[in-house]
């Protein structure tokens, strides 16, 4: 994760300074994002080093991935370190028309629910993979929904399971052929919070700014 804030730290300031160099106005609007990663650890997880899905590289990106860390922090770089970031407050973020979220998952929790949905997925479920069998992957969350056909979507087999909510996250899965998909809360929380990821998550907001030369 803390490659992909380096690329977004950079690509966010290259566009402000494209926007800054090619406007001749003395004053302008300009539309702009900011973004705060929250992590349960800041740094490198020694324990992963068991993870057949870490393993192969984790002697060498140690160094590497301490490294970034250390050199965010010097450039304080938009990051906290939650031990326990609240769900309310993600769902909280991503409902807002300005923000969107890059969440760390891991990917066979979608598949088992996919193979099991019977299981309770409720809130307090912590998916504990084998060791061999974590995937790690990226998601983009780009909202919730309260639509009846989007809440159904996302609930399946469990569509008349009042227990489930009454509303669904839109999300944005690279590994997907939709261009979105529709997942319940508990699901989601799931993947999120399954051990490996870290509760890994990069909030960005868009914004518009009143320039003065």
């Amino acid at each position: 994760t803390i490659d992909l804030i380096w690329i977004l730290n950079k690509v966010l300031s290259r566009e402000l300074a494209l926007q800054t160099s090619t406007n001749s106005c003395a004053n302008y609007s300009s539309r702009r994002a900011s973004y705060l990663f929250s992590s349960r650890r800041l740094g490198v997880d020694e324990s992963y080093r068991a993870f057949k899905y870490y393993k192969r590289s984790f002697r060498i990106d140690e160094k590497r991935v301490k490294q970034l860390f250390h050199s965010a922090h010097d450039q304080k770089f938009p990051m906290v370190q939650m031990s326990n970031l609240d769900f309310d407050v993600v769902m909280g973020m991503i409902s807002r028309d300005d923000v969107v979220a890059m969440a760390l998952v891991d990917n066979n929790v979608f598949r088992r629910y996919d193979e099991e949905p019977e299981l309770d997925w409720d809130g307090n479920y912590v998916y504990e993979p084998f060791l061999n069998s974590f995937s790690g992957h990226y998601v983009l969350l780009c909202g919730i929904s309260d639509e009846k056909c989007h809440v159904e979507n996302a609930k399946g087999d469990k569509a008349g399971d009042r227990d489930e909510g009454n509303y669904c996250i839109v999300m944005k899965n690279p590994g997907s052929t939709q261009s979105a998909e529709f997942i319940t809360p508990k699901l989601f929380e799931a993947a999120w919070k399954a051990k490996g990821t870290d509760n890994d998550i990069i909030f960005i907001r868009s914004f518009e700014e009143r320039i003065k030369k």
